[in-house]
Formats: structure tokens, sequence, C-alpha cells
């Protein structure tokens, strides 16, 4: 498909996308997508967890819970997040 064309030519630009692709045929909910995306934005990045977590102003075990677990940061949280991870909120998302 045109969508399917499409991710394949984002993720040699944009690594969250690879997570995009191959979740699209998993029929997985959008909170588990957004799970994830977010997820593989803190692999991605060059700081550690307690790093990340101590720049968000939150505990290293609350970001592993966002990790590993159905928890979502608060929106200033997530705005945080995103902004240390230098990733859009619409990335995260999958909006864009």
């Amino acid at each position: 498909t045109i969508l399917s064309h499409w991710l394949k030519m984002l993720i040699k630009s944009k690594p969250l996308a690879k997570i995009i692709y191959m979740n699209e045929k998993k029929n997985l909910s959008q909170s588990e997508l957004i799970r994830q995306r977010l997820a593989e934005a803190i692999k991605l990045s060059p700081l550690t967890q307690t790093e990340i977590a101590n720049r968000a102003h939150i505990s290293s075990a609350t970001l592993s819970d966002y990790i590993h677990k159905n928890k979502f940061p608060s929106l200033e949280t997530f705005a945080i997040l995103c902004e240390i991870l230098n990733v859009s909120a619409d990335e995260i998302l999958g909006l864009n």
C-alpha cells in the first residue's frame, strides 16, 4: 500500500518510524503503540535512563514503568520527556 511504502521510506530517516511500521500489522492498541514509541525514543537516546529521569524530575522507577507497564506520564512530564529526548509529541503519539 501507499502507507507501507511511505513508512519504509520514513524508516530510513526516522528511527521511531521503524516501530510504527513493525507494529502496523500487529493490531496493537493505541496506548500500547504510544508506550512502544516512547520506549524506543528512550532506548535511542544517548542519555541513560537515570539521566533522563533526573532531567524530567521523576524517579528511575517511574520512567521504567512508562517503558515496561501500561503507565503513562502526565501531560507536563510527557512534554518534558519529548524535549529531553529531542522527539516531537506528534511522533510519539503517532500523529505524523
